[in-house]
Parts: structure tokens; C-alpha cells; sequence
């Protein structure tokens, strides 16, 4: 009997942006077809306030990377958007609030006539992402988000101690709005066209939209944000190498800035250790999670009395 293709979506939920890669699965192998991403709406630090936008999100974020999908064989992964600690395990039940897992159970009901997979988050990056020395002698893995960083401790092959600082990327972007006296946007396109962290920038100033702005300025609001979400870090976590991955993590320089003012060994996690045609570091969750989730065999029909446990334990 010739095996049927099977489309598998999975999704990251952010509270800035939803991220979805779209892989075929074909004998138990999975090609990435296409990535998509859309604004989040309606979720407000792991709140949803408005169902209908949220909704739209979702949709937004799918259609992104396909206009059709057959129901009967399409299976979506969804990224836990709630953070809580848990072990290494595969049947630790995911950290998702009863209305949040409903309300997106409701969003993609039109997708998928399957049940959804929630993995908890990180867990995927925990697998593919790190080396076995990280895992066994510790590190500090780091979720750099728009307006958090999620941290995990990482120490003997277990995910210990989940915690969360309230700075990520557009923290520094609204700082340099702020002190620069410019709008987000510009300030945005400043924090990725000229953030180098150096002490003394040959380039005494940048000019965008004929808008011209002190370089050593911008160096200098980027450096104490940094230097502040590094505290706020080490008062919460052990003494371990850093793993940095997320939107966040794109800030140029910023392991080198870390060794060599605060003696920080710190590595920005590489796309291509999830999969060889991820390039992107931002999709590094949802890649992951979708190859975590077939190795794990969630996605095969053996595994729908375990997907079932998970839901009747969250509830």
C-alpha cells in the first residue's frame, strides 16, 4: 500500500510574533516546505484578550506558508506559549492554562481534525540544539524574546529551573525611541543596522531617512540594557555557559560583548544544529519542535492514546 503524504504545521506562539514551518512527512521523514510568520494579536503576556484577533493570528501566520490544507492529513504542533519547570521527560503534561489550550484548539479546528500536540517549550531546543556536554556539566539556555527572556537552567541532563526576566529585544528598541527621540520603527532599523557594542565605533554617526543619530550614543544605550538583562540573569541563575537562540539573540556582537567585559562564555545557538536547512534563527523552535515531535513518534497514529493522556491530565 503506497504510504500517504502528510502535512505537518508547527507552530511558535509568541507574544510579538507567531512563527509557522509547514513540513511534508513522508516514511517517517519530514521536509520543510515553506516558514510563515504573522503578528500575534489578542495575547497579552500569555493572556488571551481577544479571541477573534487572536485567531486571526493564527490563521494569518498559516496561510503564510500554504492558502489549502486537507484536514484528514494535516497534524499541528503547538509550542507552549506558558513557561513552567519541568524535567527531561516526554510525558511531562505541557504547561498550558485550560482557556489558552482551548482557545487555540478552537482557532485551528479548521486546519486539523486531529488533536494538537503541545510540547512545552524549550524542550525541542533542549534535544536538537544542545551538545552533550551542555547537558551534562550545565548551561543556561536563553529565550530572547520581544519582551522577555526565558531562561533554563540546564544541569545532569534535566531542565531544572525555568525562570524570566522582563527584558527582550524591544526593550532595547524602545530605548533607543526614548533617548534617540525617534520613532520605533527607525529606532528598530538603528538597533539592526548599527548595533556593534564596541567601546570606540569608527562611525561617530549613522544617518537613516535623512535622519542623522550619534553612533556611540546607540553603542552606549544597547550596552546597559545588555549589561542590566545580564544582571537580572546571574542573580537568578548558576554559574554556567550561555546558549542564546530567539529574535533577541540577533543583536551583533553581543557574545563577544559578554566575554570581554563580563568573562560570560556565551554561544549564540546555531539554526543548522536543528536542521541542516534552517537558516533562520528565529524559526529554530518551530523546526525543531515538529523533528522533536516525530522522533518522539507524536506524530504517528501509536502515539494518539498518549496525546490523549496529556489532554485528560491537563484537564
Amino acid at each position: 500500500m503506497k504510504n500517504k503524504k502528510e502535512t505537518i504545521i508547527s507552530i511558535d506562539i509568541g507574544n510579538h510574533k507567531c512563527r509557522c514551518t509547514l513540513f511534508n512527512k513522508l516514511n517517517n521523514t519530514l521536509t520543510i516546505l515553506k516558514m510563515g510568520t504573522s503578528k500575534t494579536n489578542g495575547l497579552t503576556h500569555t493572556t488571551i484578550t481577544d479571541q477573534h484577533l487572536f485567531q486571526e493570528s493564527l490563521h494569518t501566520c498559516i496561510k503564510s506558508c500554504q492558502s489549502t490544507i486537507n484536514k484528514k492529513h494535516c497534524q499541528i504542533i503547538i509550542n507552549s506559549p506558558i513557561e513552567h519547570p519541568h524535567t527531561h521527560t516526554t510525558t511531562t503534561a505541557p504547561p498550558l492554562l485550560n482557556n489558552i489550550k482551548t482557545n487555540i484548539q478552537n482557532a485551528l479546528k479548521d486546519f486539523s481534525q486531529h488533536p494538537l500536540i503541545f510540547l512545552p517549550a524549550g524542550q525541542a531546543i533542549y534535544e536538537q540544539g544542545l551538545t552533550h556536554d551542555e547537558k551534562t556539566k550545565g548551561c543556561i539556555l536563553i529565550d530572547i524574546g520581544a519582551y522577555n527572556s526565558k531562561i533554563k537552567i540546564i544541569q545532569n541532563k534535566l531542565i531544572q529551573e525555568v525562570v524570566s526576566v522582563p527584558i527582550g529585544g524591544y526593550t532595547i528598541t524602545k530605548d533607543l525611541s526614548i533617548c534617540l527621540k525617534t520613532n520605533e520603527e527607525t529606532a528598530e532599523k538603528l538597533k539592526i543596522l548599527s548595533c556593534n557594542l564596541e567601546e570606540n565605533p569608527p562611525q561617530k554617526e549613522i544617518t537613516h531617512n535623512n535622519e542623522t543619530f550619534d553612533n556611540p550614543l546607540i553603542q552606549k544605550i544597547i550596552k546597559a540594557r545588555v549589561s542590566e538583562w545580564l544582571q537580572l540573569i546571574q542573580k537568578k541563575t548558576p554559574k554556567h555557559p550561555f546558549i542564546i537562540y530567539g529574535g533577541g539573540a540577533l543583536l551583533k556582537n553581543k557574545s563577544a560583548f559578554l566575554k570581554n567585559k563580563y568573562n560570560i562564555s556565551c554561544r549564540r545557538l546555531e539554526p543548522t544544529s536543528i536542521h541542516k536547512n534552517c537558516n533562520q534563527l528565529t524559526f529554530a523552535t518551530s523546526i525543531a519542535n515538529g523533528i522533536y515531535a516525530e522522533k518522539q513518534q507524536l506524530l504517528t497514529k501509536k502515539s494518539t492514546l498518549g496525546i490523549k493522556k496529556w489532554f485528560q491530565n491537563w484537564l
